[in-house]
Protein backbone atom coordinates (compact mmCIF):
# COMPACT_ATOMS: atom_id res chain seq x y z
CA UNK A 1 0.00 0.00 0.00
CA UNK A 2 1.96 2.82 -0.83
CA UNK A 3 5.50 3.43 -1.24
CA UNK A 4 6.86 3.73 2.03
CA UNK A 5 9.15 1.34 4.83
CA UNK A 6 6.37 0.81 7.83
CA UNK A 7 6.50 -2.78 8.85
CA UNK A 8 2.39 -3.57 9.11
CA UNK A 9 -0.26 -6.18 9.72
CA UNK A 10 -2.73 -6.89 7.66
CA UNK A 11 -6.11 -7.35 7.92
CA UNK A 12 -7.98 -9.73 4.82
CA UNK A 13 -11.40 -11.19 4.24
CA UNK A 14 -12.81 -9.91 7.65
CA UNK A 15 -16.80 -10.67 7.34
CA UNK A 16 -19.94 -11.50 9.76
CA UNK A 17 -22.75 -13.19 9.08
CA UNK A 18 -25.88 -11.17 8.60
CA UNK A 19 -27.40 -12.89 11.32
CA UNK A 20 -24.56 -11.72 14.10
CA UNK A 21 -24.04 -8.26 12.66
CA UNK A 22 -25.19 -5.23 15.11
CA UNK A 23 -23.41 -6.88 17.78
CA UNK A 24 -19.88 -5.76 17.92
CA UNK A 25 -18.02 -9.10 16.05
CA UNK A 26 -16.49 -7.15 13.92
CA UNK A 27 -14.92 -4.40 15.78
CA UNK A 28 -13.73 -6.75 18.58
CA UNK A 29 -11.50 -8.56 15.54
CA UNK A 30 -10.42 -5.50 14.21
CA UNK A 31 -9.52 -4.59 18.19
CA UNK A 32 -8.15 -7.92 18.69
CA UNK A 33 -6.13 -7.72 15.27
CA UNK A 34 -4.72 -4.30 16.23
CA UNK A 35 -3.63 -5.70 19.43
CA UNK A 36 -1.66 -8.89 17.67
CA UNK A 37 -0.42 -6.09 15.20
CA UNK A 38 1.08 -4.32 18.40
CA UNK A 39 2.30 -7.34 20.16
CA UNK A 40 4.28 -8.32 16.92
CA UNK A 41 6.09 -4.24 16.77
CA UNK A 42 4.00 -3.68 14.08
CA UNK A 43 3.46 0.05 12.94
CA UNK A 44 0.52 0.18 10.59
CA UNK A 45 -2.39 -2.24 10.52
CA UNK A 46 -3.60 -2.80 6.83
CA UNK A 47 -6.75 -3.81 4.96
CA UNK A 48 -8.49 -2.63 1.34
CA UNK A 49 -12.31 -2.59 0.72
CA UNK A 50 -13.98 -2.40 -2.45
CA UNK A 51 -13.96 1.21 -3.57
CA UNK A 52 -18.23 1.50 -3.91
CA UNK A 53 -18.83 -0.07 -0.66
CA UNK A 54 -19.30 3.29 1.38
CA UNK A 55 -20.93 1.80 4.40
CA UNK A 56 -17.77 -0.36 4.79
CA UNK A 57 -15.60 2.45 4.41
CA UNK A 58 -17.26 4.34 6.78
CA UNK A 59 -17.29 1.56 9.31
CA UNK A 60 -13.75 1.32 9.24
CA UNK A 61 -12.94 5.11 9.43
CA UNK A 62 -15.03 5.07 12.30
CA UNK A 63 -12.83 2.14 14.15
CA UNK A 64 -9.65 5.23 12.96
CA UNK A 65 -8.58 3.88 9.43
CA UNK A 66 -7.14 6.59 7.09
CA UNK A 67 -7.67 6.16 3.49
CA UNK A 68 -4.11 6.08 1.73
CA UNK A 69 -5.61 6.12 -1.72
CA UNK A 70 -7.51 3.90 -4.22
CA UNK A 71 -6.22 1.53 -6.83
CA UNK A 72 -7.67 -0.14 -9.81
CA UNK A 73 -7.52 -3.80 -9.95
CA UNK A 74 -8.56 -6.60 -12.39
CA UNK A 75 -11.65 -7.12 -10.30
CA UNK A 76 -12.56 -3.44 -9.57
CA UNK A 77 -11.82 -0.17 -7.40
CA UNK A 78 -9.87 -0.88 -4.06
CA UNK A 79 -9.91 1.02 -1.21
CA UNK A 80 -6.70 1.26 0.76
CA UNK A 81 -6.71 1.99 4.30
CA UNK A 82 -4.42 2.08 7.44
CA UNK A 83 -4.28 2.71 10.43
CA UNK A 84 -1.55 3.92 12.34
CA UNK A 85 -0.50 1.75 15.85
CA UNK A 86 0.89 3.48 18.83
Amino acid sequence: MGANNYDAAYLHRLAVLPKFSGRGIGSDVVEWATHKAKSNKKEMLRLDVVSGNLKLRSYYEGLGFVNVGDVDTPSGSTALYQKELR
